[in-house]
């Protein structure tokens, strides 16, 4: 029998950041094929960073792939270093799918260059909150009696059950360094 110790992920067939001639230019536009083979436990899901994939009118540092799938993305690079291109799948990271690719700077001259990335500078704090999962005290969208009746069972706090309270990180905007005022929300965004 074939033992999941004995299973390696690679990518173009090289493992552990051993693929070579990963090297592109801040500013630097590519297109990336990726096709995923194998079977149907192999969803993959490519991250970068130091680059943008641009799919599907969409754009993140991560797409997500079924087994059998091909997929066509631009990946815009824009910040110089050398980064990491793997799977975002944690046993597939472990069995080898791991790739460095270099992001040179933009040469002098260069649009890139000469705009340079634009600074955003942004005051985030993580805040704990005692937060209500189920401020209902029920699940509302329950038909049957008998589960609505069984989900009070979780959402009670007993010896069994912690209820519906749990301790949560929100993470909230400031306008400064000072942390001390907000920065206003609308409504539709919620907390």
């Amino acid at each position: 029998a074939f033992h999941e110790a004995e299973r390696h992920h690679s990518i173009n067939g090289f493992m552990y950041c051993n693929l070579p001639n990963l090297k592109f230019t801040a500013g630097q536009r590519v297109r990336m094929h990726i096709m995923v083979l194998g079977t149907f436990e192999d969803l993959h899901s490519p991250h970068i960073g130091g680059g943008t994939f641009l799919t599907l009118g969409g754009h993140g540092s991560a797409v997500v792939t079924l087994a059998g799938s091909m997929l066509s993305s631009d990946v815009m690079f824009t910040q110089p270093g050398t980064w990491d291109l793997n799977c975002r799948v944690v046993d597939h990271v472990l069995a080898g799918m791991d790739a460095l690719y270099t992001v040179a700077p933009a040469p002098s001259g260069s649009l890139m260059a000469a705009a340079g990335a634009p600074v955003r500078t942004y005051y985030i704090a993580a805040e704990e909150v005692a937060w209500n999962y189920a401020p209902s005290g029920f699940n509302p969208t329950c038909v049957n009696p008998d589960l609505l009746v069984s989900s009070f069972a979780y959402l009670t706090p007993s010896p069994n059950s912690l209820g519906a309270k749990f301790e949560k990180a929100l993470f909230r905007q400031y306008t400064d360094d000072t942390y001390t005022q907000l920065v206003a929300r609308p409504d539709y965004m919620g907390v």
